[in-house]
């Protein structure tokens, strides 16, 4: 009866403490009830240590007189026997109290409905927490699990933002005592919903939360970027994703890039030593008042450093169309088609199209009435020359017109615009193998990453100029 009774008080014990929001009076009954427990507990202990204790003389004093006696044997035998049961109660009993103590002392730190609303600072703030938590499927022991994400995250309207954006908050719970808060202040930024094990893993493979966050905000997918990661490892997405302009290719789109660089980079090999040292000697200069040989001269210097520059992909030998094997080839055209494919689709929704130039060109879309030669163009206004010169990654020996910058940009409507080619890489080499959808051939020219195409139209108008200013003019 005794043990029946003591089953049905841990089980309201129980029932007390995982009241979804409890209060003062049941946390006063939850502890009280347990300490009763641990006293019963505690006698009963008492009471088969006595009981062991007084078998086990028995059972000594009968052995040592038994002198072979059969009934006296039997009645130590017996002895012995409840002395080892009254033992094993008694240590039973005495890990019962332990635990029931132990539980006892964890019920003195129950959170209770006054005790969250004073830390957070008023009942409607609270109410609100605890839906959040309803929503996320936590409909027993909310308060208490709301009390221990508040002693990891002090600020109530944090912890909302960060219960509603994540899927378990026990696992958040969890995850916080791994990881440090900051981390996930500022990764947190770029998602809307992320799965607290996903949000994890990502966290071990990109240890920087800035990084991380720029990656999340590039792709808008922790569950893509995670694959991602795991298949190809974060450095190969790192350098992947420093040649996506978030502004210029949105989320969706960046995975679908991302996807085509990894799977097929562009092979390229080291510079040759001659070729290093012809670039790294100084670039030439012009006296004040040069000769005509010394502007032949110094022309010529200047296009043969550009035609090896022209030549490579990040400074790196890409792989020649002549050189390339079938299997290349065939992979080249594939990836080919794919990129356009994606180009298509970025550009379905576009109103307009954006070519940055020098102004002294304009005289042949004038005269066509069209731009009938492919010119490149992305999909994002510049604000500037430099800006655009950064994201383009434009060489200033392609505009010395113009202290090395564009002077103008067309605004170009969609609906003018006829054809739209991605272009072969560094500079739509037509002997290299590889396609380069967004600026990244020259990293030393800028950050590059921006949508390059090359792009003709079916008219012309004088409208789409817009004069393009340059903050810091000057650009070799």
């Amino acid at each position: 009866a005794t043990t029946t009774a003591l089953i049905g008080a841990e089980l309201l014990v129980g029932v007390l403490a995982a009241a979804p929001e409890p209060t003062t009076v049941t946390k006063f009954l939850a502890v009280g009830l347990q300490g009763i427990i641990t006293a019963v507990a505690g006698v009963g202990a008492v009471t088969a240590g006595a009981a062991a204790l007084e078998a086990g003389a028995r059972w000594l004093k009968t052995a040592w007189s038994s002198r072979g006696n059969a009934t006296q044997i039997k009645v130590a035998a017996k002895a012995f026997l409840t002395m080892i049961g009254q033992t094993v109660m008694a240590v039973a009993s005495a890990a019962g109290v332990r635990a029931s103590a132990g539980r006892t002392t964890a019920l003195r730190g129950l959170y209770t409905r006054e005790q969250l609303v004073a830390q957070i600072g008023n009942k409607a703030t609270y109410e609100a927490l605890m839906d959040v938590l309803a929503a996320r499927g936590v409909k027993t022991n909310n308060a208490q699990l709301l009390g221990s994400l508040l002693k990891k995250v002090p600020n109530p309207l944090e912890l909302k933002s960060f219960i509603t954006k994540t899927d378990s908050p026990a696992e958040l719970l969890s995850a916080l005592n791994d990881f440090p808060l900051t981390s996930f202040r500022i990764t947190l930024q770029s998602v809307d919903r992320v799965k607290v094990s996903t949000l994890t893993s990502l966290m071990k493979k990109v240890p920087d939360p800035l990084e991380l966050r720029l990656f999340l905000k590039k792709t808008g997918n922790p569950g893509e970027l995670l694959s991602l990661i795991n298949t190809y490892s974060a450095a190969a997405v790192r350098t992947g994703l420093r040649e996506i302009d978030g502004v210029s290719i949105k989320p969706p789109f960046a995975l679908r890039l991302l996807r085509l660089k990894l799977k097929e980079p562009i092979p390229t090999r080291p510079m040759t030593p001659a070729q290093a040292e012809f670039l790294n000697r100084p670039l030439p200069r012009l006296p004040l008042n040069p000769t005509e040989a010394q502007k032949l001269a110094y022309d010529a210097e200047m296009k043969a450093r550009g035609a090896v520059l022209d030549s490579f992909y990040q400074g790196r030998q890409p792989t020649t169309l002549k050189k390339a094997t079938p299997g290349q080839l065939a992979t080249d055209r594939e990836v080919g088609l794919a990129y356009q494919a994606l180009l298509d689709d970025i550009l379905k929704d576009a109103q307009y199209v954006y070519r940055a130039m020098h102004s002294d060109d304009l005289k042949y879309y004038t005269a066509a009435g069209k731009i009938e030669r492919p010119g490149y163009m992305t999909n994002v206004m510049p604000q500037d020359a430099n800006e655009i010169a950064y994201l383009a990654q434009i060489e200033g020996r392609w505009y010395t017109k113009s202290e090395g910058l564009p002077d103008i940009v067309l605004k170009i409507p969609i609906s003018a615009l006829e054809q739209r080619i991605v272009p072969r890489i560094s500079g739509n080499n037509q002997a290299l193998l590889g396609h380069e959808l967004t600026t990244a051939a020259y990293p030393t020219a800028g950050k590059g990453g921006a949508l390059q195409f090359l792009g003709t139209t079916s008219t012309f108008d004088p409208s789409w100029v817009i004069p393009l200013k340059a903050v810091n003019p000057g650009r070799r």
